[in-house]
């Protein structure tokens, strides 16, 4: 029993630690949809997602393979507070396919200049 506890603790910390640990900027997979809207314009929804210790600008490229041809486009966003997210909704009518394919986006960041 005296070991249990110990045991016990020691496994939360390994999975907590890592958790807080890494910073990274993201969009959750379950978070990164595209659909049509009631206009009939493909649109990409979606929440960034800032667990760096400062704030960032993050620039997202989206891609989405229509009927073949890849159509991608950069956005860059305003600045993402830590531990913050920065919800997103990205109106595409150049997508005109019946079964758009999302792809992964690609996201980079760079830290914020205070003045």
């Amino acid at each position: 029993m005296h070991k249990l506890i110990p045991a016990s603790i020691t496994i939360a910390l390994l999975i907590i630690i890592p958790a807080f640990a890494s910073g990274e900027v993201y969009i959750p997979d379950h978070e990164y949809v595209g659909f049509y809207d009631q206009d009939g314009i493909f649109t990409v929804i979606g929440g960034v997602k800032n667990n760096e210790m400062y704030a960032v600008i993050p620039t997202i490229t989206v891609s989405v393979n229509d009927d073949g041809s890849v159509f991608s486009q950069e956005y860059k966003f305003s600045p993402v507070m830590p531990a913050q997210m920065l919800p997103l909704k990205l109106k595409l009518p150049q997508i005109t396919s019946e079964n758009p394919v999302l792809e992964p986006p690609q996201i980079s960041y760079k830290q914020t200049e205070y003045k």
